[in-house]
């Protein structure tokens, strides 16, 4: 077998994707996901300033130097099943990279050390692209086979040689990034932010790398089709009552400030608790606050009910989400236009639980959202995903002190970086029977680096 370039995918039908096709293509793709208006001011608030485009050129870059593991002798002869001490290319690249100032110098060093405060932090996050971080120990144990990883492939590929092509092909597509801008300090909040991101768009370039076409319009289509964001239809939040008159709650959410973080809705039910969290989610996207929702609750059939509900409503509105409202339910993962056989390209996000938070709107159980804030793989992407949303928890009870205090830590994560003060309550006149009230937390409208969108 022969190959003129390191190969980076492999298709069913034995195709390669070369190793800087696949980084271009995830390069560009993060630098999509990070220009829509939403992410980039939630990586602003992360990386503490806001960011330029020559800070998103940069970026991309990074992001594209993730899989440089892919050009080492132990990953490229793995396709021929050669035998070789190590096949994989994250705990290698990064023991590599410790250990050889040849390939320091190959992903131009110097250069990252302009742009980003700490290296070892950018470039860390950037490898460890595979849900997780990787351990000191396995890093270790690499150690002693880097000679032989950066030995000549079966295919005469030389990895110091590649690594270096990899870095210039990216500079070339993005030279913006050599013009002048601050230097990016990579905060904790940033690592995660960026980390998920840039998981997202390896997943989402790798659906694409045998799809003939141009790189940036395969990458705006994957966004399109998914309803990323521009779904809106200027719809009057007022539609999704179909022409009755608000109850006390939905009047709260139709008066409450756009700059509020978060909100508590008191209401018995059968009050309209649903399509008041709706219309709040409503307005803040058609203000660009948010991308979409995460509807949150405690049960599978809950969720199930919910969604079909959602899905009608928010459709009629918003014509824009048709087969795109996800019902968030490891083992029942489907949309709202789930009678098509076989799921259309736009359900991207129904292909695995961990990318549901990918869909503009999502209906399921409030683990998954859980799942973003506890040390479990790709909560860094599941974060990333929620950070653009609206977060709605509905009737979590706090008799489990257990679940109580994660669902808290959630809140407290997403609307600031101190334990959330009582909320100051609005109480709203109740047309009949108990009171119903709407508690805001009265928070500035800017972004905190903590912040993940809008909670109610």
């Amino acid at each position: 077998m022969r190959l003129d370039e390191p190969w980076a995918k492999t298709s069913p039908t034995g195709q390669t994707c070369s190793l800087i096709s696949h980084c271009r293509h995830v390069a560009i793709m993060a630098r999509q996901l990070t220009a829509s208006p939403v992410m980039r001011r939630r990586l602003s608030a992360a990386f503490e300033t806001e960011l330029t485009d020559v800070h998103l050129d940069r970026l991309a870059i990074l992001a594209g130097l993730h899989d440089l593991g892919k050009a080492l002798k132990g990953f490229q002869d793995k396709l021929e099943d050669t035998p070789l001490m190590s096949r994989g290319h994250v705990a290698e690249a990064l023991a590599v990279l410790a250990n050889k100032l040849e390939a320091r110098e190959a992903i131009g060093l110097p250069v990252l050390s302009e742009w980003f405060e700490r290296t070892t932090d950018a470039l860390y996050v950037a490898i460890c692209h595979h849900g997780q971080p990787v351990g000191d120990e396995a890093i270790r144990s690499q150690i002693a086979v880097v000679d032989q990883l950066l030995a000549r492939t079966r295919y005469e590929h030389e990895p110091i040689t590649e690594i270096r092509r990899l870095r210039d092909a990216l500079r070339n597509h993005f030279p913006l990034a050599a013009q002048s801008a601050s230097k990016l300090g990579f905060t904790p909040t940033a690592q995660h932010l960026f980390a998920g991101t840039l998981m997202a768009a390896d997943w989402m370039a790798s659906g694409f790398a045998f799809t003939p076409g141009q790189p940036e319009a395969l990458a705006s289509d994957v966004l399109d089709r998914t309803a990323w964001s521009g779904w809106h239809s200027g719809a009057s939040a007022l539609d999704l009552l179909e022409g009755r008159n608000p109850r006390p709650a939905q009047v709260g959410m139709l008066e409450l400030p756009l700059g509020e973080r978060f909100a508590i809705v008191e209401a018995p039910t059968g009050t309209g608790k649903t399509e008041a969290a709706l219309i709040w989610a409503s307005r803040l996207v058609e203000a660009g606050h948010v991308d979409g929702l995460y509807f949150a609750v405690p049960t599978r059939s809950a969720a199930s009910e919910l969604h079909a509900r959602i899905g009608r409503l928010m459709t009629t509105c918003h014509p824009a989400l048709k087969g795109k409202v996800v019902r968030a339910l490891p083992g029942m993962l489907d949309t709202d236009y789930s009678s098509v056989p076989d799921y259309p390209p736009e359900t991207w996000a129904v292909a695995a639980p961990k990318r549901t938070f990918a869909a503009p709107i999502a209906v399921g159980t409030i683990d998954q959202a859980l799942l973003s804030i506890i040390r479990a793989r790709h909560a860094w992407m599941r974060a990333a995903f929620l950070s653009r949303h609206l977060l709605v928890v509905d009737e979590v009870h706090a008799s489990d002190p257990y679940m109580a205090g994660l669902t808290r830590g959630l809140v407290e994560r997403r609307c600031c970086a101190q334990p959330l003060r009582p909320p100051v309550r609005q109480r709203i006149p109740a047309r009949a029977g108990k009171p119903q009230n709407v508690r805001s937390s009265r928070r500035s409208t800017g972004d905190h680096p903590r912040a993940g969108g809008e909670t109610a």
